[in-house]
């Protein structure tokens, strides 16, 4: 469809941090990122500057994400910045966006 020749990494049909969805959040809000894996692929979804607890109690910031599972990134934001969110697998860096704190 795109005419590349590899596979092209997209969040929502976008991609290029600019182009993808722009997260936003404020200090104390509670956060919860809910990130669908909709291919044959495995991911690793990561924010930058953030950690979570896991399902059982571990901090994790870069969980693997199979085909057809979900991961949910829930944390109160304590970090104020302007972070990059993205998959670690390098090849899939194409769809990557920013994730906005307000202080």
């Amino acid at each position: 469809m795109t005419g590349l020749r590899r596979a092209f990494q997209t969040v929502n049909g976008r991609s290029a941090a600019g182009n993808t969805p722009t997260i936003h959040s404020r200090v104390g809000q509670d956060v919860a990122m809910h990130v669908f894996e909709m291919n044959n692929d495995f991911h690793n979804f990561h924010i930058h500057g953030h950690r979570w607890r896991d399902s059982g109690g571990a901090f994790v910031d870069a969980p693997t994400v199979g085909p057809n599972e979900t991961v949910t990134a829930r944390f109160i934001e304590d970090n104020p910045g302007r972070w990059l969110y993205h998959c670690h697998v390098f090849s899939h860096q194409d769809g990557m966006g920013w994730y906005v704190v307000s202080p």
